[in-house]
């Protein structure tokens, strides 16, 4: 079976990222999904599955860039991100994208562009700019 496609417990084809991600219980080997690892979401591949009575599910996964090694508990019932063939890394951190530092600028350009007195006076000055060119 290839790794990116998935049989789920009834039986239906879970491809890639697909809108309804599978539930924590269809994991399979080899598949690659997106696990939190120092506060960030990394790439990693499933390596082992270990299904406990009460639901649990132990995924035994292996990060694809730095081949750390680890263990992550979902519940049975969760949905679980699985990752399309080829999915964005930011360069500097190796998390996925949008990596936490990508969200930390936007929102502090975002915050600055409110704030700046400047910034409202230059949309101001486009604005008439603009509309009395017509």
């Amino acid at each position: 079976m290839n790794p990116a496609e998935a049989r789920s417990t009834r039986g239906e084809r879970v491809i890639g990222s697909d809108p309804l991600a599978p539930l924590a219980a269809d994991l399979t080997v080899g598949l690659v999904i997106a696990a939190r690892l120092e506060g960030r979401s990394v790439p990693a591949r499933v390596e082992r599955i270990i299904r406990r009575p009460n639901g649990s599910v132990f995924a035994a996964v292996r990060t694809v860039l730095t081949g750390v090694f680890g263990y992550v508990r979902f519940d049975g019932h969760r949905r679980v991100h699985v990752l399309p063939k080829h999915y964005g890394i930011c360069v500097e951190c190796q998390s996925l994208s949008p990596c936490p530092h990508q969200q930390i600028e936007e929102q502090a350009a975002r915050l600055h562009a409110e704030s700046d007195p400047i910034n409202e006076l230059e949309l101001t000055y486009y604005a008439a700019d603009v509309g009395g060119a017509e």
